[in-house]
C-alpha cells in the first residue's frame, strides 16, 4: 500500500507539468515578420499574429526580446496629429481569450531598435515573444523598406 501512494506522490509532479505545457502552447504566435528601416541605423518594425488561449481571463502580452536586437518596444495608437503620425510605447498589451492580437501596420506594433547591421532582406531574425508565464520563440520573416508585406 506505502509502495502504491509513494508512486502517485513521484507522478504527480508529471501530471501538473503537462498541463501546464498544454497552457503555454494553446497561445500561438504566428506570421512574424519585421519592415527593415529605409535609413540604416533607424528602428525597424515588428509584426505578427497572436492567436489567444481558451479561457476566461486575457493574457498580457508583456514584451519582446531578440538576440539580434538591442531593444524592442511595444507601441500602440498610431495616430494623426497636425498631419503627423504618432505612437504610444506601453508595457504591456493584453490578448482576450479565444481571439486574435493583430500587431500590424498602423496599430498595435513592435519598435526593433539596434537592429544587427548584418540583417538583410530574405533572412529572419529570432524574437521572443513575453507571456503571462510563458514565453514563445519565432522566426520573423525580414523585408525590405519597400517591399511588400509577407
Amino acid at each position: 500500500m506505502k509502495t502504491r501512494w509513494m508512486m502517485l506522490a513521484a507522478m504527480l509532479p508529471l501530471g501538473m507539468t503537462g498541463g501546464c505545457w498544454r497552457a503555454e502552447k494553446a497561445l500561438v504566435v504566428e506570421k512574424a515578420w519585421v519592415r527593415l528601416p529605409a535609413v540604416p541605423g533607424r528602428p525597424a518594425a515588428g509584426y505578427a499574429t497572436i492567436l489567444g488561449k481558451t479561457g476566461k481571463v486575457a493574457t498580457m502580452l508583456r514584451g519582446a526580446t531578440s538576440p539580434k536586437a538591442q531593444r524592442i518596444e511595444l507601441h500602440l495608437s498610431m495616430t494623426m496629429k497636425d498631419r503627423m503620425m504618432s505612437m504610444k510605447p506601453v508595457s504591456e498589451i493584453p490578448v482576450p481569450p479565444d481571439s486574435r492580437l493583430q500587431l500590424a501596420p498602423g496599430g498595435a506594433h513592435m519598435m526593433i531598435f539596434g537592429i544587427a547591421p548584418e540583417l538583410k532582406p530574405g533572412d529572419t531574425m529570432p524574437i521572443v515573444f513575453r507571456f503571462d508565464g510563458s514565453e514563445q520563440r519565432v522566426d520573423a520573416q525580414l523585408v525590405g523598406a519597400g517591399a511588400p508585406a509577407p
